[in-house]
């Protein structure tokens, strides 16, 4: 059932929808939004997490500037 909901959302062009508000209050004119949806999903992916505490300050710093 969930693939069939999936599939469904992936046809339909709804996830298009959905990445494309995503991107747009996920960025403003200084990069990514600190406390955006946006970063916080990129905070929630392995590469993120696998970071050493430094690295991921200055990948925020980057993002953010």
């Amino acid at each position: 059932m969930l693939q069939a909901q999936l599939d469904h959302y992936l046809e339909s062009g709804e996830v298009w929808q959905d990445v494309y508000k995503l991107l747009d209050d996920g960025f403003d004119e200084k990069g990514v939004k600190p406390g955006s949806e946006l970063e916080r999903l990129l905070m929630e992916g392995a590469s993120f997490k696998s970071l050493s505490e430094l690295a991921k300050m200055k990948w925020l710093e980057e993002l953010e500037n």
